[in-house]
């Protein structure tokens, strides 16, 4: 596995909608997201975090929470992408257009996720609860989830650090034993995870099984209510 780069994710959460900008050029055009990018040198991932929402959209913030860390590696591309998030429910200015996003706001319950990036789905129903959480997503190209770790973090981790791919021998022991990928269980609060052998045919979309597509919809189902307690502790298996 080779090196890593930081970048950011700002999303400015209210109690009823959702700020997210439409990526007009560049890695992502075409998809709904958050404000983010590359950290640069000499600034804090805070401070790179805040200098791209005012770039993006225009807004100021004075402070902002860190929610989440997601790693993606993308299949033949040697460096991974360490994604700090961040949120805010207030932020100095108005969304204003700018060359990179057009800011939009949506309501939470009619969040576009059918035109962002196909990740999303699993880890912002987390967000929307306001819980904290660290996860690992492998891409085949732009639109295809191969395989994903998603877990949300204990109370007393104060510092969410990347997570990584899981360990290969461990995933051929697990296979040798049950002749196929199991969810790990041995967790309370780990979320189902994706194995390559669930992974959709080339050309598919990102739906990577039957039973990652019914924990896709038990998750989408939680966006319209934001108090559900203990939906970490939902374990499926997800077979070959």
């Amino acid at each position: 596995m080779g090196s890593s780069r930081l970048y950011t994710l700002v999303l400015v959460l209210q109690p009823h909608r959702v700020l997210l900008g439409m990526k007009k050029r560049g890695f992502g055009a075409g998809r709904w997201n958050g404000f983010g990018g590359k950290v640069e040198e000499g600034e804090t991932i805070e401070d790179g975090a805040k200098r791209e929402l005012q770039e993006e959209s225009g807004l100021m913030v004075d402070a902002l929470h860190k929610v989440g860390c997601i790693t993606f590696e993308f299949v033949g591309e040697p460096e991974l992408m360490d994604v700090h998030v961040f949120c805010t429910d207030s932020a100095q200015g108005v969304p204003t257009e700018s060359d990179e996003m057009r800011p939009q706001w949506f309501p939470l319950d009619q969040i576009p996720f059918a035109d962002m990036w196909p990740d999303d789905r699993y880890w912002f129903p987390l967000l929307l609860q306001r819980k904290r959480f660290r996860g690992y997503f492998l891409f085949q190209g732009q639109d295809t989830i191969l395989r994903y770790r998603l877990r949300e973090a204990d109370p007393g981790e104060a510092e969410l650090s990347p997570l990584r791919d899981v360990d290969r021998v461990d995933r051929q022991t697990r296979r040798a034993r049950g002749g196929h990928l199991e969810a790990e269980l041995c967790h309370p609060r780990t979320l189902p995870e994706s194995s390559a052998e669930e992974a959709p045919r080339p050309g598919a979309t990102a739906q990577v099984s039957a039973a990652a597509q019914a924990n896709l919809q038990f998750w989408s189902r939680c966006l319209t209510t934001a108090a559900v307690q203990g939906v970490a502790h939902k374990h499926e298996e997800l077979t070959a």
